[in-house]
């Protein structure tokens, strides 16, 4: 049996199509969308309703959940700042119905308790999970005692971490990676007589339409200055947004009125 697991594609439609095309030609058994299909990207509602077509398995991710919740009343803060420019326009693009909709994805995919799919973890949707991370961590996020193989999704770069007789092993991206190298990735898991292996897949495909279609799609301006900072994403396959919110709190300190604007074309000139 041969299973391919893709997430992470935000809204980036070139890339998910040729992972689709590469895994049509690889005669998979099974494909799962884990998560994060949406969002900072220019493509948002082309990439949903590709996803549904597919009628693969989806399971819901943290930005699935940002953009079902965007307007609850109870929601942070932090949501109606210009940071979320980008969720804002993907709110607008998808509209109600295909919003609704994300209420009804999966928290999980399991196959025959020997395989977990999650998008970040069985705890939490937003649970990162490194290298480093602490193993009594491991309990907390995965409390239920999982299946020997769990593939997650949610950080971006393609890794493995042993965990006693588990193995985690959490996807690259489709749409937005993040391990330096901008290309699509995906991973493939197989079911043998002597059990599963795993490996990722890394799929060219033509960057240069996906960071065209930011500007043809109003998104780049519609959300500057922050989505030009996801397009930087796209473009190098490296941080951008994470270590730029960091430093902008941290400059805000001094400088308490300093703008996005500002603080982004500081951010790309260091």
């Amino acid at each position: 049996m041969r299973v391919a697991v893709i997430s992470d594609i935000h809204g980036n439609l070139a890339a998910f199509e040729a992972v689709l095309a590469d895994i049509e030609a690889r005669h998979i058994d099974l494909v799962v969308i884990n998560g994060d299909i949406i969002n900072t990207g220019p493509d948002s509602l082309a990439c949903l309703e590709l996803a549904y077509q597919t009628g693969f398995p989806i399971v819901g991710g943290n930005h699935e959940r940002y953009i079902r919740d965007f307007d609850r009343p109870d929601r942070p803060e932090e949501w109606g700042s210009e940071l979320w420019k980008p969720s804002l326009w993907t709110v607008n693009q998808l509209g109600p119905e295909r919003r609704q909709q994300l209420h009804h994805l999966a928290p999980a995919y399991e196959i025959a308790d020997e395989l977990l799919i999650v998008h970040a973890s069985t705890r939490h949707d937003q649970d990162s999970l490194f290298g480093w991370t602490p193993e009594r961590e491991l309990h907390h996020m995965f409390p239920d005692d999982p299946p020997n193989l769990i593939i997650r999704s949610h950080n971006h770069i393609p890794q493995y971490r042993p965990w006693g007789d588990r193995l985690i092993v959490t996807t690259g991206a489709v749409g937005q990676p993040l391990d330096g190298s901008p290309w699509a990735k995906y991973t493939l898991a197989e079911r043998t007589s002597s059990g599963w292996s795993v490996r990722h897949k890394t799929v060219p495909y033509d960057i240069d339409a996906t960071i065209r279609r930011f500007s043809q799609s109003g998104y780049l301006e519609w959300a500057a200055p922050i989505s030009r900072l996801y397009m930087r994403e796209v473009l190098l396959g490296t941080h951008h947004i994470v270590p730029f919110v960091r430093l902008w709190s941290a400059w805000r300190s001094d400088e308490p009125l300093l703008s996005a604007e500002t603080a982004v074309q500081r951010f790309l000139e260091l």
